[in-house]
């Protein structure tokens, strides 16, 4: 019986615990079968508890130590989706990279990999929504200043000039994405052809294929990690090459208070090669 001397946001609170505990132990149960109908009955049904969570109520923060910034130090947001149909059973891809412009060492950070079992998931859907999980963890994490890097033109205008989508169910989207960038001040907004936004989009295949959900740092979760970062030079040296920070970007802080260090074009050449294999300290 509930105590009635306890508010209603303490119930609400609990019975919210109460239901990520289920899901947790529904996720690891025994019984996980990967073939025939019931294979795909449970995927659906482990997928659909999973939306429920991260779709409709704020995620758990991550508990992270704070990050130790260096001079010309920033964050690249890559966010993709995709359904199969057009609608249908869909999947959404971000990828969080810290990338020291000076040397052009990058990382990947964060990675989530999202799937919607939904058979009216359409692609701009998929797509808001590998944006909005990105955007969530930029918050949470204090990665700043953030750059944002996708391969959808569309999704991409609407947030540059913030001009709403046309269709309401969109609409819930933009807004969440909008006001998280707004807070964040969202340094750039990149388009990126689907060649170069290659860590987005293997996350995204992965959670079409598996029909599994999950959003993890580096340090938890290698294997997927390491999934995306097979195509982290690809993308990352793109943007360096084709953004502001290949020739226009002004890199300022602790140490650069007496000049200000432009990154041209032949530096950019003549340090494109340090991006494979140099990683930034993890978080």
């Amino acid at each position: 019986m509930e105590d009635s001397s306890l508010s209603q946001e303490v119930h609400i609170a609990s019975a919210k615990t109460s239901f990520r505990r289920s899901v947790r132990r529904f996720r690891r149960s025994t019984y996980q079968p990967e073939m025939g109908e019931d294979g795909q009955l449970f995927a659906q049904v482990r997928s659909a508890l999973a939306d429920t969570l991260l779709c409709y109520d704020e995620p758990p923060s991550l508990l992270v130590r704070p990050i130790d910034r260096l001079p010309g130090e920033l964050y690249l947001l890559f966010f993709d989706g995709g359904s199969r149909g057009n609608p249908g059973p869909g999947g959404a891809g971000s990828v969080i990279v810290r990338l020291h412009v000076p040397t052009h060492a990058a990382c990947v950070l964060w990675v989530s990999s999202m799937a919607y079992a939904s058979a009216d998931t359409t692609n701009n859907v998929a797509e808001y929504w590998g944006l909005v999980h990105g955007l969530r963890q930029a918050k949470t994490g204090d990665y700043s200043p953030l750059h944002v890097i996708g391969d959808s033109a569309l999704v991409l205008s609407q947030l540059r000039t913030q001009h709403p989508p046309r269709k309401p169910h969109l609409v819930r989207l933009f807004n969440e994405a909008r006001a998280i960038a707004n807070d964040i001040d969202v340094a750039s907004w990149g388009h990126q052809y689907r060649t170069f936004n290659k860590m987005a989009d293997r996350l995204a295949n992965i959670a079409m294929d598996t029909g599994s959900s999950i959003q993890t740092h580096a340090i938890s979760n290698p294997g997927l990690v390491q999934e995306a970062s097979n195509f982290l030079d690809t993308d990352v040296n793109h943007w360096l090459e084709t953004s502001q920070a290949d020739h226009q970007l002004v890199i300022q802080g602790p140490g650069l208070t007496s000049r200000n260090l432009i990154i041209s074009r032949q530096e950019s050449a003549r340090r494109r090669s340090a991006v494979r294999g140099l990683a930034l300290p993890s978080i």
